[in-house]
């Protein structure tokens, strides 16, 4: 702050890219607070260059390698401080929560939870109650539990219930993360590993803090 302002740090954005990635490029860097500065085509590629707030690229390269087929190349360095733009629009559904308790992910489990959503584990990874697994289909959050296992009996399983193949997971950078976690989540950072899990890992707690207003 300065003066009573609230500041917040910015950079200069140079994409090199296809004319046809322009208006993808425009579009999204609006939503993430961007101005845009100049725009100039030379044959079949366009230099675009914008202002944009430094939070606005967290997890942005990644997104624009998908959006440009890796056709393309972001450059960005930082200006100075300008007065603060505001929230970010943020397009997210809900989440996968894992509930009970602690343990190991298994690929029965996990196969039932798929359909539900993108997975950002996989069997044989640990999980605990209020971890966020994966990103819903639907908005608002889903319990669910991974670590459920298949009941054993005495009868054979056919080999398509044995051979379960799972799609891979979603795999996010640490940037990726910053950008990506919900107001009522926060990013745990270990030496081996990188969890998005609730702020409030009890389940019970988190429905009276959503009914009360304090999420």
């Amino acid at each position: 702050e300065v003066n009573g302002d609230r500041l917040e740090p910015m950079e200069e954005v140079t994409i090199d890219v296809a004319n046809q990635y322009t208006g993808t490029i425009i579009e999204k860097l609006s939503k993430r607070k961007s101005e845009l500065k100049s725009f100039e085509e030379n044959g079949d590629k366009t230099r675009i260059i914008f202002e944009c707030p430094t939070r606005g690229l967290l997890g942005y390269a990644a997104e624009f390698k998908n959006d440009t087929s890796g056709d393309g190349t972001l450059n960005h360095t930082f200006l100075g401080y300008a007065p603060f733009k505001g929230g970010l629009e943020r397009t997210r559904k809900g989440s996968l929560v894992a509930m009970g308790s602690a343990g190991v992910a298994t690929s029965y489990a996990l196969n039932l939870i798929e359909p539900r959503g993108k997975l950002f584990i996989r069997p044989g990874d640990k999980v605990y109650a209020g971890m966020v697994i994966g990103e819903s289909s639907r908005a608002g959050d889903l319990e669910v539990n991974p670590t459920r296992a298949k009941q054993v009996t005495n009868i054979r399983t056919v080999a398509k219930d044995d051979n379960i193949i799972l799609r891979p997971p979603v795999e996010m950078s640490l940037e990726s993360m910053i950008s990506y976690i919900a107001g009522d989540e926060v990013l745990e950072v270990t030496q081996s590993s990188l969890r998005i899990r609730k702020r409030e890992l009890d389940a019970n707690k988190r429905r009276q803090n959503l009914r009360s207003g304090r999420e």
